[in-house]
């Protein structure tokens, strides 16, 4: 996490984070597919981000975590993680993240 985020307090609120095991290991396995550290950088707050917003309606364990993906889209949690192609109206980080991690680890 180091190698991402130079204030310590970053790392450790994502260390933190009841999602960590499975975060540590979506940043190895983006670090293995060569993303660029700009990458790994910003997605890691989104993964985060929506950990806890799972966590606050009710999820107790990485299992559930599926059931959250189109409620934390309602919530506008996923727009805060990129920009919104303007041609159509898709969040291009969102999507990214969301087809890559599905053949990851979380």
């Amino acid at each position: 996490m180091e190698r991402y985020y130079v204030r310590p307090e970053t790392v450790d609120r994502i260390r933190s984070s009841w999602i960590y095991d499975s975060v540590d290991r979506y940043v190895r396995w983006l670090t293995e597919q060569k993303y660029n550290s700009r990458s790994v950088f910003r997605r890691i707050p989104l993964v985060v981000s929506f950990g806890d917003f799972a966590r606050a309606h009710g999820a107790e364990s990485l299992d559930v975590l599926p059931r959250y993906k189109n409620l934390s889209s309602m919530h506008g949690l996923q727009s805060a993680g990129g920009a919104e192609n303007p041609r159509t109206g898709a969040n291009e980080s969102a999507k990214a993240f969301e087809t890559r991690s599905s053949r990851c680890c979380i």
